[in-house]
């Protein structure tokens, strides 16, 4: 092949360098240019950020935020309406209106959220959906008669719960659901179990008899607790070593739990489930309306106190 077709597509080093300057420049020129509104954008987060009454915010720490963060979460309380009480963004809320506790928890939201570097569609999907937990369309009212409750005598709150003892999930919120009536029993709040069972699980049915038939004893909350502390293992005959390790009577408690009755209890919870809508476990109900949110500790602690002062007439 003639040498001279060897070079028609090179480019001569020359060239290149020269092109390479060019190119760094043109970048140099962008950023001073752009310079300008970076820091006008940083210095207007910054007096957003300033503006915000961080000391009226429930359960969050706005102080452990970074100032990055403090500057998200100051927009995204300038973008978010609030959902009840004062009709106005979460920010201005907290400004005018002090009174208004649901402006204070959506900011308390938003605060935890960005801390642990959650997206903003996913922060505004939260607060929708806590609205909608806290003021739903519909609210459902359930026999809790002769159920295992945990919590107030006098219940001013009841947090409903439909469960399974092979769930997972279940298993893992069992010993925050304690933790959170043994902190708000006193102010009125009661947890009650309702049943449902699941067929996939070959033990749920069996398990469920065995806790209703440790309620009449008066054991279920122990049997509760064991039984999510040892799932999967729960057998019959595991799950009666741990009636025995409680103390029950053996004997009552074969009785109870293999009678027509357990099983129609079981039925009813599962049939009651149902109806309100309830496709998996757990499934929470306050004071009848549908918990959509977030299942952990704390948010399910600021939605109990968010009903706590709702039921006395508050914002």
């Amino acid at each position: 092949m003639p040498d001279f077709q060897l070079n028609v597509n090179r480019t001569r080093p020359e060239n290149r360098i020269h092109r390479t300057r060019i190119h760094r420049t043109r970048i140099h020129r962008g950023l001073i240019l752009a310079l300008p509104l970076l820091l006008t954008l940083v210095w207007a987060g910054d007096v957003q950020a300033r503006a915000v009454r961080w000391g009226r915010v429930i359960n969050a720490s706005p102080s452990s935020l970074s100032a990055k963060d403090k500057r998200r979460a100051a927009r995204l309380m300038n973008q978010i309406t609030v959902y009840y009480g004062c009709s106005d963004t979460v920010a201005n809320c907290l400004v005018s209106d002090p009174h208004c506790q649901t402006a204070r928890r959506i900011a308390g939201i938003i605060v935890r959220m960005v801390k642990k570097g959650r997206s903003d569609a996913r922060i505004k999907k939260q607060v929708k959906l806590r609205g909608v937990s806290a003021h739903p369309f519909k609210k459902y009212r359930f026999n809790l008669k002769h159920r295992p409750r945990l919590g107030a005598k006098n219940a001013k709150v009841t947090l409903v719960e439909f469960a399974e003892f092979q769930c997972p999930f279940c298993k893992v919120l069992a010993p925050i659901l304690k933790r959170l009536v043994s902190k708000l029993a006193s102010q009125g709040v009661v947890l009650v179990f309702k049943h449902y069972t699941v067929s996939s699980h070959n033990h749920s049915i069996p398990s469920s008899r065995a806790a209703y038939a440790a309620h009449k004893q008066g054991k279920f909350w122990q049997l509760y607790s064991l039984m999510y502390k040892k799932a999967p293992r729960l057998s019959k005959s595991q799950v009666e070593g741990y009636a025995r390790s409680i103390g029950l009577d053996l004997a009552k408690f074969r009785a109870v739990r293999d009678s027509r009755r357990s099983r129609l209890v079981v039925a009813a919870d599962k049939k009651a489930g149902l109806r309100a809508g309830v496709k998996g476990t757990p499934t929470f109900f306050i004071n009848g309306k549908p918990y959509k949110a977030r299942k952990d500790y704390m948010e399910l602690l600021d939605r109990l106190e968010e009903e706590i002062n709702l039921v006395k007439g508050g914002r």
